[in-house]
């Protein structure tokens, strides 16, 4: 759908003057290598991840995860729905929270990557930080 409607460089575009927040398929495509040849990462995460890593639907999952985002702590509830899971890091992700040892929500300069769903819960700290990148970065703009 991305190289069909010509939005592959425009997406890339967008990234590299605004945050952006990734979910589920959304870290997948912002990925650098993904284990589905369907796939054209956009490589603004330079990370290697695998599609329903965690099984077929019926193995979806809800848990508490410990999230350090911006100096604190806090705990978020974190939707895993045919989640996908990262297996490889590059050397510029900063990992925010893990799930059973495994990097569940990452952070890459501006943006935020993660393998769960946060808005089925409610869980709004993602969306907030993400606003405050957005003013840091049209305030640095405007100067």
């Amino acid at each position: 759908m991305i190289v069909r409607n010509d939005l592959l460089e425009p997406i890339v575009e967008f990234s590299r003057v605004k945050p952006i927040l990734a979910t589920c398929a959304g870290i997948i495509l912002m990925s650098k290598k993904t284990n589905d040849s369907r796939v054209i990462p956009l490589n603004i995460f330079d990370i290697e991840i695998n599609r329903n890593a965690y099984g077929r639907q019926i193995h979806s999952f809800v848990d508490t995860i410990q999230v350090d985002l911006n100096g604190t702590t806090s705990n978020v509830v974190a939707s895993f729905i045919r989640a996908p899971k990262i297996a490889k890091l590059g050397n510029d992700i900063e990992v925010l929270a893990t799930h059973n040892g495994t990097p569940v929500a990452i952070r890459n300069d501006r943006h935020i990557g993660l393998t769960f769903h946060p808005e089925l819960n409610n869980e709004t700290i993602f969306h907030s930080f993400l606003f405050q990148m957005k003013k840091k970065v049209d305030t640095l703009s405007a100067n």
